[in-house]
């Protein structure tokens, strides 16, 4: 039960990190972010839509985007976790 809990507490980081990246803004909060998100969503930009799911260790992105994009982003996530978190 104790290893759910530090995996979390440990990879908080890595949330806040995603969130400030790849993370769809919130329409309730910040109005004017989400719709400036969509229109670049829309119009192409290079932006995927991502989500991701997770619970202690194990998580899951859902990307709605090119594989080129789904590549790109998995690299980065790499990247942060040896260089920032290792």
């Amino acid at each position: 039960m104790a290893s759910p809990l530090l995996a979390n507490i440990y990879l908080h980081r890595f949330d806040e990190w995603y969130s400030q990246h790849y993370g769809i803004p919130d329409k309730k909060r910040d109005k004017r972010a989400y719709e400036t998100w969509q229109r670049r969503r829309f119009k192409g930009k290079d932006q995927a839509a991502v989500q991701m799911f997770r619970y202690a260790d194990d998580w899951i992105f859902v990307i709605r985007g090119t594989s080129a994009q789904a590549q790109c982003i998995k690299e980065a996530c790499k990247t942060f976790l040896r260089d920032e978190m290792g």
